[in-house]
Order: structure tokens, then C-alpha cells, then sequence
């Protein structure tokens, strides 16, 4: 139901134990993705925009799509690493 959803809470942190990613939410909720489930055989190979989205796609051929206006124009890069 929409009326259960929580759009008050964002992601807080996101961490790893070694064995799980965690991301925990403002709320100090978590959720626990085992890193063996993440899958690590594929790359992400382009990244391209259609003037609303940024679309990546990865080595399967999968695509995300990250709205463009959801991207924080307020911060700088200052590495990659």
C-alpha cells in the first residue's frame, strides 16, 4: 500500500562487516545483503544520458536509470579512487 510507505526516512550509512553490506536508515533501521549475493561478474561498460536519465549499462547488457535531477549539482569531486 502507498499509504505505508515512509518517505521520511533516508539511507544513513551504508557499511560492510566483512561477510554483509548494511545500510542503515535514518530511522536506525538496517538491512543486511549478503556480499555473496552481489553479483561481481559483470562491469559497467557505459554511461550515457537522454537529458532526463543517466543510464548505466553493465556487461549483461542490464541498464539503471538515475534521474538526472536526483543527482546533487551541489558537490564537488575532488578523487576517484
Amino acid at each position: 500500500l502507498l499509504s505505508d510507505v515512509d518517505t521520511n526516512t533516508t539511507n544513513a550509512s551504508v557499511t560492510e562487516d566483512g561477510t554483509n553490506l548494511i545500510i542503515t536508515d535514518s530511522d536506525g533501521n538496517t538491512v543486511d545483503i549478503l556480499l555473496s549475493d552481489v553479483d561481481t561478474n559483470t562491469t559497467n561498460v557505459s554511461f550515457t544520458e537522454d537529458g532526463t536519465n543517466l543510464i548505466i549499462t553493465d556487461s549483461d547488457g542490464n541498464t539503471v536509470d538515475i534521474l538526472l535531477s536526483d543527482v546533487d549539482t551541489n558537490t564537488t569531486n575532488v578523487s576517484f579512487t
